[in-house]
């Protein structure tokens, strides 16, 4: 799942708790652009108290980019609220929630959404500290904090670039390590696996010892299975077996 957040998002001066709870109810809006959620399942999927919660959607309506209402059921009781999420126009970027980025602290996700909207394709991102503290509004050692957050969350490298110049930040959704290769593990893709069956019949046709008192069909089925056992990546030792007959 990824949601589309608006550039203009980070211009506003929110506050770490205001941003993370707006995006928090982006996540929970309807094609309509209305979130009915309770107060307590904001906290939950935003790993704060309700209080905070309180506030931050106080701050929301005051700067106007919710509406917040009321609802009750039938006898009276107070239920989930109803929030009409303001559209902001303009540009927007991509944030991932396979990483679950609302389970952060509140600095940490809004310096992360701030690379996000800095990165190009490449997924490279060079703002520099003075930029992101002046943008965000908060001190020069959170930011730093946040950034460290970060790498320890394997969500980003940091890289200097040269003498005098910027870091280089590199953002990743997934990390997708290589997998390294067993040693002792033989495997053929399937593209080749009927190529190394005839490579192997010929090999064993061309030395008369292997071929006394055995037809080609008989050669040919034992290819397949040499090949078969070669190709079976479910074994990472080679086991050999003797042939009686050979």
């Amino acid at each position: 799942m990824k949601l589309r957040i608006p550039n203009e998002l980070l211009n506003m001066k929110l506050k770490p708790n205001e941003l993370k709870i707006f995006v928090c109810l982006m996540r929970c809006q309807s094609e309509k652009g209305v979130a009915i959620v309770r107060a307590k399942r904001i906290a939950e999927i935003c790993h704060i108290n309700q209080k905070t919660v309180y506030k931050a959607i106080e701050g929301l309506c005051n700067m106007g980019l919710i509406r917040r209402s009321h609802r009750y059921n039938y006898d009276g009781q107070y239920i989930a609220n109803r929030y009409e999420l303001v559209q902001l126009p303009g540009g927007w970027f991509e944030l991932g929630m396979q990483q679950e980025p609302l389970a952060m602290s509140a600095t940490t996700f809004m310096v992360y959404l701030y690379l996000l909207r800095c990165k190009g394709k490449s997924g490279k991102a060079f703002p520099s500290l003075r930029k992101m503290q002046e943008v965000l509004g908060i001190c020069r050692n959170t930011v730093i904090q946040a950034i460290k957050n970060l790498i320890g969350l394997k969500l980003l490298v940091r890289a200097a670039l040269r003498a005098g110049k910027h870091n280089l930040y590199l953002l990743a959704f997934r990390i997708q390590e290589k997998k390294r290769s067993t040693a002792g593990k033989l495997c053929f893709s399937n593209r080749n696996k009927a190529g190394c069956e005839r490579l192997l019949c010929d090999f064993i046709l061309s030395r008369s010892r292997f071929v006394v008192n055995k037809t080609r069909e008989q050669i040919v089925s034992l290819c397949q299975r040499v090949v078969h056992f070669l190709h079976n990546s479910s074994l990472t030792h080679p086991v050999y077996s003797k042939e009686k007959n050979l």
